[in-house]
């Protein structure tokens, strides 16, 4: 089987989000256990015919990333929908609504979707009318870079990138729906009963002050009076890297406070660093975790702090239940499996 991936996502700002390295895994993971299969990666997938199917891993609801016309049969990843999930959080201008209608109508002709989660799954159907057997769940998996890093790791990563000794960590982007601003607010609540802690805001968009996200972020830790206490690192590698892995592992806990996810990939790295999770009790989330992270309200500043204060109060042997269930929970997903299940789906579609 021949298989062109489209792997522009790697060529863009996506590289180091969840979209690149979702794409990146992916196509390593295949080229690793493909066997007979041949893969083709691309940034102009549409230009070539000698192959028996396309993947697009990618999916935008407002961007023209999906062809009209496919000369092959055809499959695409659409990670989530949370702009129409969401819309009060994500408005759309009138090239954005043009883009969505042409956007529909290319999923018309494709033969498979695949999603992150089962939650995903439910939005497609709900919001793009998709029918159900055209979509497959395929969840994501963090990498085998992400396990406990030793004392001396985490020793340099502190002096590397200037942190403290006591720190909770967020790691990922800054839109809407990561709720960073209610974070800050919790994280001043904490701060009444934990005055040596620092909340770690981990991320390539924290370095973008023109974003508006990024201002309503910087106006609420001046507000709180935050600026000494809520640190910004912006030069952390987000792809799996040993920085990283000593990041969560030395971090008193990670929290993803999220409105909403597609699927929520920083949990099961926090996970497999041996890190407790506070997160919310909200769309895919509780899918990653299980019940090995202790839940919150996002909508609440004070849920959050008490999750957060709940964590940090956990006795040792408490906390180490949670560790494993946390590290147990991290090893239900792999990049294999989900090599594996995404052949699975070229397959049916070929036969098909």
């Amino acid at each position: 089987m021949k298989v062109i991936i489209d792997i522009s996502p790697l060529k863009s700002k996506h590289k180091t989000r969840g979209i690149g390295i979702y794409t990146r895994m992916l196509v390593e993971t295949l080229v690793k256990i493909g066997g007979k299969n041949q893969y083709i990666l691309t940034t102009k997938a549409d230009d070539i015919k000698d192959a028996d199917l396309i993947h697009y891993p990618y999916f935008d609801l407002f961007f023209r990333t999906l062809p009209l016309k496919k000369r092959l049969k055809s499959i695409v990843t659409i990670h989530d929908v949370i702009p129409l999930a969401l819309p009060e959080l994500f408005p759309v201008g009138i090239r954005g609504s043009i883009n969505f209608f042409f956007q529909r109508l290319a999923l018309k002709s494709v033969r498979a979707i695949i999603t992150d989660s089962h939650n995903s799954k439910r939005d497609i159907i709900r919001f793009l009318k998709i029918d159900p057997k055209r979509i497959h769940v395929i969840h994501l998996a963090a990498s085998k870079d992400f396990r406990k890093s030793t004392p001396d790791a985490m020793d340099q990563a502190r002096k590397k990138y200037k942190l403290p000794n006591s720190y909770l960590l967020y790691v990922g982007d800054v839109n809407p729906n990561k709720n960073i601003p209610r974070l800050i607010e919790a994280f001043s609540i904490v701060l009444k009963k934990f005055p040596n802690q620092h909340l770690l805001l981990v991320g390539r968009a924290f370095a973008n002050k023109k974003l508006s996200e990024i201002r309503a972020i910087r106006r609420t830790i001046k507000n709180q009076g935050l600026r000494k206490k809520v640190l910004l690192r912006s030069a952390v590698p987000l792809d799996p890297s040993d920085d990283l892995a000593a990041i969560y592992s030395a971090a008193d806990a990670y929290i993803q406070p999220s409105i909403y996810e597609g699927f929520g990939l920083p949990i099961l790295e926090a996970f497999a660093c041996e890190t407790p999770v506070v997160t919310s009790q909200a769309a895919s989330l509780p899918e990653v975790t299980g019940d090995a992270a202790i839940k919150i309200n996002p909508h609440k500043p004070k849920s959050i702090a008490d999750g957060v204060r709940k964590v940090l109060t956990l006795k040792s042997e408490e906390k180490r239940n949670l560790v494993a269930m946390g590290k147990a929970q991290a090893k239900l997903f792999s990049w294999t499996a989900t090599a594996k299940k995404t052949m699975n789906v070229y397959g049916t579609v070929l036969k098909g």
